[in-house]
This record gives structure tokens, sequence and C-alpha cells, in this order.
């Protein structure tokens, strides 16, 4: 593969998204990442796209993104969050890997603000603020209440500046290649989430949380929604502490409790 020009940055930009089933907001997030990386002025920014179509028959499979530099399809059933944003940082090039979720809509300075800090070689991962998109007053309150990623709480809690955290997300979070590698990539085990935490908490160097580098994520407005929401975020919670080595009782009433 050929290698990414440096920006005058000093370093390369990879800004990969992690897909499954929701091709209409695939492609509006990969047409706005395309417009908003267009205006970053002498900064190459290669898009790549990981999307897991397992579950889709093989007709209605979607076409490659247009926008995407690397299009990769997942069709090995059930691999998990771990092993697919491994395979974006196996196929990126970039010495910086943004992730972003597929549902996100990043506000206009969100790439200049997340990638700022790693003019600092110290720096390993910055992560940015995640807020529902405006919506209803079931997402009012799920922002309320710190969702997603600390919601709004954190944003006010927080101040405008960076500050040191481990609580990232790969919702809203950039990190240096050399660091992921060095310290093994996401584990592959972590098939309902958790995946971010895990690599995050194993890197060596700087982790900053930077609030102005905000998205909108999309909203939970009913009540089933958000309910299937937390069940599967309890799973992944449950399925963590397995993988930590907790017995069944005790995996399971921390996301109970």
């Amino acid at each position: 593969m050929d290698e990414l020009p440096v920006s005058s940055l000093g370093y390369t930009v990879s800004i990969a998204v992690c897909s499954r089933n929701r091709a209409g907001e695939l492609r509006r997030l990969a047409t706005l990442l395309r417009y908003m990386t267009a205006a970053v002025q002498d900064t190459d920014v290669e898009l790549v796209i990981v999307e897991d179509v397992s579950e889709m028959a093989q007709a209605e499979r979607p076409q490659p993104i247009q926008q995407a530099d690397v299009y990769y399809a997942v069709t090995a059933p059930h691999r998990g969050f771990g092993a697919i944003r491994q395979q974006a940082v196996e196929i990126a090039k970039g010495d910086v890997i943004v992730f972003i979720d597929d549902d996100c809509i990043p506000c206009p300075d969100w790439l200049p603000r997340l990638l700022e800090p790693f003019s600092d070689p110290q720096v390993a991962a910055v992560g940015g603020g995640i807020l529902p998109q405006h919506g209803g007053p079931v997402a009012k309150a799920i922002a309320l209440i710190g969702l997603p990623a600390g919601g709004l709480p954190r944003l006010v809690t927080s101040g405008p500046q960076a500050s040191e955290s481990e609580h990232l997300s790969t919702g809203n979070l950039a990190l240096r290649r050399a660091s992921v590698l060095a310290a093994g990539g996401f584990d592959t085990r972590y098939r309902f989430g958790g995946e971010d935490q895990q690599l995050v908490g194993k890197l060596s160097g700087k982790k900053l949380f930077v609030p102005a580098a905000l998205v909108r994520h999309r909203n939970r407005e009913s009540f089933p929604e958000v309910w299937g929401w937390f069940s599967r975020r309890g799973m992944g919670e449950y399925h963590v502490n397995r993988i930590e080595g907790m017995g069944r009782m005790r995996a399971l009433w921390s996301p109970l409790r």
C-alpha cells in the first residue's frame, strides 16, 4: 500500500468508521466526513470503513462506500466490537487513528480540536465529548443522567479545557497507532463492548479528554429502545467481567446493580 503523505501537523491521519446494518447513517456520515476533511487545510486524511455485513443476505450487501479510501466488509459471523475495531487498526495507515460511531454527527471544528493534542509526542489517546442529537424528552433525560459517555454532566464538570482521563469512548476517540500496536491492540474477545476502556487502560502515555471536540450521537427516543441499549451494555459488562476471571454471580451482580 502507498504511504499517506505527511501533513503540516507532522503526522498522518486515518478516520475509522465501524458499522453494522446502518447503511443510511453510514453513507450520511461518510459524505459529511469527506466534506469536513477536505476543509482541513494541508492535511491528508484517509477514510477507512469496516462494515459488518454478516447478517445480511448476499444480494442485500451494500456496495462499497464511494467516499471511503479503504472499504472492508466483515463477513465472519459474530466477530464482535473488539475484532472489528482491531480490523480497522490493521487496515489504517495513519499515525493517528480517529474512531467515530456511524450514527454520530461531528460538530464543525471537531477534527482539528481532537487532533491538536497530538503535537505532543507523549499523547497516546484523545477523547472528545458526546451529546445526543436534538430530540424529545427521552433523549434529553439520557443526556442529563450521563449517557452516552458521560453526557451533559461530564461536559459541565470537566470545563472547557483538556484534562487527563482514562474514561474515553470509541464513539469519539483518536489513538496514536504506534501506542495501540505497542499495547497489543484491541482485545478481540470483547464482543459486546468495553473494548475501548480495556485498550485505553493499557496504553502508555498521556490520555486526554477534550470536551470541545464534540459529536452528537443518535437519539434513543423511546423507552423500549433505551431498554435494549441498557440490555446490550449490561451483557457487555457481564462478558468483560467473565473475561477478567470473575465468577458467574459476581460478574452478573455488577451490571444488575
